[in-house]
């Protein structure tokens, strides 16, 4: 972005256009970045990009909609976004195995955002998030897999790039890939 276009987007005009394939891809990077959306940045705004989108825009106290707009362009990429959501150090690409992350512009095996937990086979919407102590969080959360959907309370806790998975079912462990 050249210095005229941050000068623009400082006095409330929209730098970016989404219908645009890079621009598109500038912001669906930085939601990426933020944890805000899982998978590649391909440029096309679609369902995945607007429900990023509004989940940071509800994150950031924004207006509640996936609409584009000077303010949102303006917190997206100020410094400050990326502050909000370090408080959330279980947001980033996670795996199983140690060193078994996805290959580079493929997303990771297990992808957490701020309001959701995804792989191939199956998601958890967080209805609510609280903190339980040190680097802890506890969840209430919808979970569906491919036959069955049940409502789970998780326990997530961060130690360095290690994440601690307790709900229902016994303890799992994943391994960091990305932030």
């Amino acid at each position: 972005m050249s210095a005229k276009d941050g000068d623009e987007a400082l006095n409330g005009a929209i730098v970016r256009n989404l219908s645009q394939r890079e621009d598109a891809i500038q912001v669906q990077r930085r939601l990426a970045e933020l944890g805000f959306l899982s998978g590649s940045a391909d440029g096309k705004w679609g369902t995945r990009s607007k429900r990023a989108l509004l989940e940071y825009k509800e994150s950031s106290g924004l207006d509640k909609n996936d609409s584009w707009d000077a303010a949102t362009e303006r917190s997206l990429f100020s410094d400050s976004a990326t502050h909000a959501v370090s408080t959330l150090p279980f947001i980033g690409g996670w795996t199983l195995r140690l060193g078994d992350c996805a290959e580079p512009g493929q997303p990771s095996p297990v992808r957490i955002t701020a309001k959701r937990a995804e792989t191939s086979g199956g998601a958890c919407e967080f209805n609510s998030i609280r903190p339980d102590g040190s680097g802890a969080w506890l969840i209430d959360a919808k979970c569906s897999g491919t036959e069955s959907s049940h409502i789970a309370h998780i326990r997530l806790a961060v130690d360095g790039d290690v994440l601690h998975w307790t709900s229902e079912q016994p303890e799992v462990l994943y391994y960091r890939c990305s932030r």
